[in-house]
């Protein structure tokens, strides 16, 4: 009897020990989804970025002045332009299709992938070897630039350790983190586990969209141990189980025999899994106890059960809803939410919280939390947080450090650096677990790879952020560029024709700047605009608006300021600058300027008209002599 009663309980205890050993499998697949998930992200954001950079470098002045000067300034500012914006290739053709300059980088494909030449990127041949982007020039004929789809670009997201990234292009292996050896015959979407050259390995395939290509992540099966240390687990528990249950039955075999074969039923049930079975507690002590004990053991199996699923479901979401916003938005706070959010759901944590850095090296503020007010939290250094900022390491309480006098009180906490380009930005920190105990080292390898997946967002939020302040400033002097100059007109023009009132438009002109060239070099000619840059920003007011126009001319727009106003500002900039001559090194040079000005709506009530009267008034301080100011005139700036 007592083998009969043994046989399924053991049986019970394998299923038990199957399912949680399954769990390990199952969180790996996990960390590969989330792998992929990181990689599509930063590969479609790197195509928005090298479509904003297209545009970006055929604005840049620097490459217009390359290209009139000629094919050998052309050959050396090209590869400059191309490391300032992180880009593998830049090639330019004239408007008859002939290449006038390139540079790239050698991309790190795998074996065997031909490297593309010019005329295949030109030609859009080789989209599954780079991201591409193409933009007109002003001076006439095209830009291509790009990034190439290899090693490196993998190696930039390949941050899960014992995790492999590989860019698969139909059956051809295009670059990898680690070599694989020979692919297996399916390459499906979706988690599987097959044999590669190099061994059994999970993995977990998917498409990458508007790409044409499928990311695959990598990593050998989880180690038997926890399976093993389960089964010592239970093993020990069966025997004292089995030891019971003999001396049961030798004293009450006779009357035991039918609740032990209700008992027996249930548990070959919750073998085959399932999980609401119950038995009857009736009999004597002995047997109301035992079954007691193994609705109680169903009971806790299905509640264990259901919470590894709930967490695997918050789990899931998180990640895909963190994956949807590092894609769409550059919304800095908005990404620290939701990381914050992931943060809690994924490890189970009470409080997240993300720490600002105020000052370096490791003064830190709170400035977001999963939930609730922000607390009024500052550590310089303490704290669990505040050695996460010091020690630029993940810390754990209890373990390496303890919780400071201002952190939330609880039992346990930890936090990891968020590091963006060798800088410290903050820290993100996590107090108290729901469902209470400490925070293991797999929490804290996954809280790494929730940290690291904000560090790319926030990366990708400063490139974003200074590729617009490039896209709207002078790159020689900072001042504002053309475009947004007129822009900012236009709104000015709106705002006074709808309050009634009146702004300036100062047009600056150095006088004889081509002589400055001449007798020195272009070098000094750029430092005379840069000084003069900085002087028309000393001698205007804050709310000026000042631009470089084009050349040697700068545009200065003056809000809220009538004829009188715009004269004085004008003659005060004239003054300022003719005042002290300008100092290069050993070179002085004494520079004036020709000053035109024009208001609204007394001389156009339109942008383009106000430009024109400025300008015209400008040439006419040329001819008079230079170094003066002249008025516009009424019909000026107005075409007859």
């Amino acid at each position: 009897m007592a083998l009969t009663i043994v046989v399924p309980i053991t049986a019970v205890g394998v299923t038990v020990v199957n399912l949680i050993g399954n769990e390990a499998e199952e969180r790996s697949f996990d960390r590969l989804q989330q792998a992929t998930l990181s990689a599509e992200a930063i590969l479609l954001d790197d195509k928005d970025e090298v479509n904003r950079l297209a545009d970006a470098v055929a604005a840049d002045s620097r490459l217009a002045a390359a290209i009139s000067a000629g094919a050998e300034a052309l050959e050396q500012t090209l590869p400059r332009i191309v490391r300032e914006g992180d880009l593998d290739i830049a090639i330019v053709e004239d408007g008859t299709g002939e290449i006038l300059a390139r540079a790239r980088t050698t991309p790190r494909f795998a074996t065997g992938i031909a490297v593309p030449t010019d005329e295949e990127l030109l030609g859009a041949q080789v989209e599954d070897r780079a991201v591409l982007a193409g933009a007109q020039l002003a001076e006439g004929g095209t830009l291509l630039v790009g990034r190439w789809l290899d090693a490196q670009s993998l190696d930039r997201v390949a941050r899960a350790p014992g995790i492999a990234l590989t860019l698969v292009d139909g059956r051809s292996v295009l670059a990898s983190t680690q070599g694989l050896g020979r692919l297996p015959p399916r390459l499906g979407a979706g988690p599987f586990e097959a044999r590669f050259g190099t061994g059994e390995r999970l993995a977990y395939a998917s498409e990458v969209p508007r790409l044409g290509l499928t990311v695959l992540a990598t990593s050998v099966p989880p180690t038997g141990q926890d399976r093993a240390n389960l089964i010592l687990l239970f093993g020990g528990l069966l025997f004292v189980l089995t030891v019971l249950i003999v001396l049961v039955g030798y004293v009450v075999s006779g009357l035991v025999t039918g609740p032990v074969e209700d008992l027996v039923e249930a548990a070959l049930a919750v073998s085959r899994g399932d999980l609401t079975q119950r038995v009857d507690v009736a009999g004597d002590v002995e047997l109301a106890t035992l079954g007691r004990a193994f609705n109680q053991m169903t009971d806790n199996l299905r509640e264990y059960v259901e919470q590894l699923e709930q967490s695997r479901r918050e789990f899931q979401t998180a990640i895909a809803r963190l994956g949807d916003v590092l894609v769409s938005t550059h919304d800095l706070g908005g990404i620290i939410d939701v990381v914050l959010e992931a943060c809690a759901l994924t490890l189970g944590a009470n409080k997240a919280v993300f720490y600002e850095r105020v000052a370096l090296p490791a003064r830190v503020r709170a400035s977001a939390v999963n939930e609730g007010d922000v607390p009024a939290v500052e550590l310089n250094g303490t704290g669990v947080a505040g050695a996460a900022a010091r020690q630029l390491m993940p810390i754990v309480h209890p373990g390496n450090a303890e919780l400071a006098p201002e952190e939330p009180a609880v039992e346990a906490a930890v936090a990891v650096p968020v590091v963006v380009e060798n800088r410290l930005e903050g820290v993100l920190a996590l107090y108290g677990r729901v469902a209470g105990g400490t925070f293991r080292t797999d929490d804290i390898n996954t809280l790494q790879t929730l940290g690291r997946q904000a560090e790319v967002a926030i990366g990708n939020v400063y490139l974003h952020d200074e590729t617009r302040r490039q896209a709207r400033t002078d790159g020689m002097t900072g001042l504002w560029n053309r475009r947004e100059f007129e822009l900012r007109c236009r709104d000015a023009v709106r705002e006074a024709s709808r309050f009634g009132e009146s702004f300036g438009v100062i047009l600056v002109d150095i006088d004889d700047f081509k002589q400055v060239n001449d007798r020195f070099d272009h070098s000094t000619g750029d430092a005379a605009l840069i000084w003069l840059a900085e002087r028309l920003s000393d001698a205007t007011r804050e709310i000026d608006v000042v631009a470089r126009w084009g050349g040697e001319e700068f545009i200065v727009l003056l809000p809220r300021a009538g004829l009188e106003e715009t004269a004085a500002v004008a003659e005060r900039v004239r003054s300022y600058i003719a005042r002290e001559p300008m100092r290069d090194g050993e070179k002085v040079l004494p520079l004036t300027v020709s000053i035109g000005f024009a208001c609204h709506p007394h001389d156009g009530t339109s942008a383009d008209e106000l430009f024109r009267a400025a300008d015209t008034a400008l040439g006419r301080a040329k001819r008079m002599g230079k170094n003066r100011v002249e008025q516009a005139r009424p019909t000026e700036g107005v075409e007859v």
